[in-house]
This record gives structure tokens, C-alpha cells and sequence, in this order.
């Protein structure tokens, strides 16, 4: 799915159904670093690390190869993850749906050009690491850096929350229990797609 498909909740592709006893083919598309299925449990497994190079998926059209670069995320069980490709552990990172605003952090790592330290040779690749923290807006929809202005324009959308926070602005960490309040009073809901017929 791209990120507008994963907002919206209507994705372009669907994992395959396949049969169990075709084992066959399955280890077939193993063995050329095709992804068939996804076997995870969100509640043990919180990031997946997949290292196959494609997926193969179903849309409309019929079946299809993807390459893993090509997709923004995946869903498994219900539970959404981004694609991250340098991530510095797994790179499908859980997204953590709290409601109609919601979270998703993750480290990239990033080669650094200009790194230097004592006993730095010019051979030595120097990595730095980035902390990569965004709100997730499935009422706008859009994805875009966890600061405290984007928040607040977030609690602006409700008037009778807005002015409650606007009274009590000056404490820090308080803009995070108004999301938590807007949340609760804008619940998260998704509208399944009209089936044509």
C-alpha cells in the first residue's frame, strides 16, 4: 500500500490466499526472495524484520510482484507497518493506532560525510543515527512531524478543547492528554469501500 492508501483504509493490494498443501510453491517463491505471506503476532512481535526483496500480492487485475522499495507499508492481522528502509533494526515498524491521531517513531541510520573524530581515518564510514518522530492524522489525512505546533493545531480543530488548553498552555507535557481528550471525542473510524455489484 502506498501512504494514501493506508490513511484512507482502502489498499491497492491484497496478501494472497494460497493453499497449504502447495507447499512446493511456496518454497519456490521462498527461494527467489518473493515474500508470500506474513505469519506474525503484533502483540510478541511489535516491528517485523522481512529481508525478501518482493512481495507477492492480488489486486483487481490479478497477481502481481512488487518490488519491497515500491510499498510504503503492509498490513498483517489488522496492524499497519511501515516500510523503513534503513532502519536501524527491523524495517517494517508497527503503527501504533491510539485513534484518530496516533504515533509512529522509529531510528534510521544515515552515513554521515562529515564525521570526524580522533583516530578517524578517511576509509572509515562514520553512520549517525536519526530519530524519526510523526503524527499520524487520519482526519486530515496526513502524516507529518510530532512537534508541539502541530499539535496544537490538531486541538485547535475543537473549539471547546482548544479554549480548555489555551488556559492551561503553559504546562508541557499537558498537550499530549488534550490529544489523548480529542482522540476520545473524534473516535477512529473506518469506512469499508462500496462493493460494485
Amino acid at each position: 500500500m502506498v501512504e494514501t492508501d493506508f490513511l484512507t483504509n482502502s489498499p491497492s493490494y491484497n496478501w494472497l490466499s494460497t493453499d497449504p498443501e502447495n507447499w512446493v510453491y511456496k518454497d519456490s517463491l521462498h527461494r527467489k526472495s518473493i515474500l508470500l505471506e506474513v505469519r506474525a503476532n503484533p502483540e510478541i512481535e511489535k516491528n517485523l524484520s522481512i529481508r525478501e526483496r518482493f512481495i507477492f500480492v492480488a489486486n483487481d487485475s490479478g497477481k502481481k510482484v512488487i518490488e519491497k522499495m515500491d510499498i510504503w507499508g503492509i498490513c498483517v492481522n489488522g496492524v499497519p507497518y511501515r516500510y523503513v528502509d534503513r532502519s536501524k533494526k527491523e524495517n517494517f515498524i508497527m503503527i501504533h493506532i491510539s485513534g484518530i491521531i496516533s504515533y509512529l517513531s522509529y531510528t534510521t541510520i544515515y552515513e554521515d560525510p562529515f564525521y570526524w573524530s580522533v583516530g578517524h581515518t578517511e576509509l572509515d564510514e562514520q553512520y549517525q543515527n536519526e530519530v524519526v518522530d510523526l503524527v499520524v492524522d487520519f482526519e486530515k489525512p496526513a502524516l507529518y512531524s510530532n512537534t508541539r505546533k502541530n499539535l496544537e493545531k490538531v486541538i485547535a480543530r475543537d473549539s471547546v478543547l482548544n479554549i480548555e488548553y489555551i488556559k492551561e498552555k503553559k504546562k508541557s507535557k499537558l498537550i499530549y492528554e488534550y490529544v489523548i481528550r480529542y482522540n476520545r471525542k473524534h473516535p477512529l473510524t473506518f469506512i469499508e469501500a462500496k462493493k460494485e455489484e
